[in-house]
């Protein structure tokens, strides 16, 4: 499976709200199927908050995680965001233009480590203006 495809969103579980990876659906509301079928048959799947929604970038972390639109990232003791933005995926750092996605898939992996997303941390994230 091509990890690209693959999208994150914020379950709507009053309980117990967690992030799950999968396949995004909206019709009939908003939803997160399952990569894998379950034991006998069927597909898993979770009402999700079609805000948190955010699609796969491609790319992982130095410790090997998937980057979503959304995360945080250090870059060398910089602090960016992963959006979507112009036909592809940019860093959008504080009190900077955009850099286009070139930059985000030319950084090597191993400069770069997921430090939270914008649902769950934003203090730490880019504030937009």
């Amino acid at each position: 499976m091509n990890d690209r495809f693959l999208f994150r969103g914020k379950t709507i579980d009053g309980v117990r709200p967690h992030f799950v990876i999968g396949h995004y659906v909206s019709v009939p509301r908003p939803m997160i199927v399952s990569d894998k079928p379950k034991i006998g048959g069927g597909w898993d799947f979770d009402d999700v908050d079609p805000a948190t929604v955010g699609q796969c970038t491609g790319l992982r972390d130095k410790s090997g995680t998937l980057i979503f639109e959304g995360d945080i990232l250090s870059i060398n003791n910089d602090i960016a965001e992963v959006e979507y933005y112009d036909d592809g995926y940019a860093l959008k750092f504080p009190n900077m233009e955009y850099i286009q996605r070139r930059v985000l898939s030319i950084v090597p992996n191993y400069a770069y480590s997921i430090i939270g997303n914008i649902h769950e941390s934003p203090a730490q994230g880019v504030k937009n203006e």
